[in-house]
Formats: structure tokens, sequence, C-alpha cells
């Protein structure tokens, strides 16, 4: 289950649709098919928002920080996935505002109880 981190300048506007955009393209980009461990729809991937505190120092506009479990196939072409990602994402973010995505691959393990 990928979480999704997005902080944001509170200068920005409001972001609601952001959040249904990012399970999408994350669920897409990130899926491996063919593995159970890696199989993700939209109810899979968590996103949260918070915005910048006056004690933080940053470049960007937006920052989008992606956690998923490690999987070979997703490590083996990550950095085309977090190409496709941005590419994705700055089709719904305005040319005028700076973001990056990080994806961030580890063990992890998910239990729902």
């Amino acid at each position: 289950m990928p979480i999704v981190r997005v902080r944001k300048s509170n200068t920005l506007g409001n972001f609601d649709n952001l959040a249904i955009i990012l399970k999408k393209v994350v669920a897409e980009n990130l899926n491996v098919p063919g593995n159970p461990d890696g199989l993700l729809g939209l109810s899979d991937v968590e996103v949260y928002f918070d915005r910048f505190q006056i004690c933080d120092r940053h470049s960007r506009d937006l920052e989008i920080i992606i956690e998923a479990n490690l999987l070979p196939e997703r490590l083996e072409n990550l950095q085309d996935r977090t190409k496709l990602i941005v590419k994705e994402l700055r089709k719904w973010i305005f040319q005028k505002y700076t973001f990056f995505v990080w994806v961030r691959l580890c063990p992890g393990a998910y239990v729902e109880g």
C-alpha cells in the first residue's frame, strides 16, 4: 500500500482534486501485474496533505513523497516509473507551480485489523 505525502506552501490554493489524481497516477505507475504483492487499485493508495511550517526550508511549491513496498519489478525501472508520475501530474498541476516527486521503496508490511 503506497503512502503519498504532499507538503505544500501556505500561499497555494486548494488542491482537493489532487488527492484523487495522485491515487490514480500512483496506482497506475507503481502497479506490478503478475505479482500479488504489487497489484494496486485506487483504494490501495493513501494520500496525506500537510502545509509547510514557518521553520521549514524548501525550494519547491509542492513536495510529493511516495513510499511503497520494495519489489524487484519496481526497483528495476524506478526512475522511469517516477518520470511517468511527474509527466502525468504536470497535466494537473499548473505550470507556474514547482514540484518534485520522490519515490522511496522500502521493505514493509501491511495488515488490516
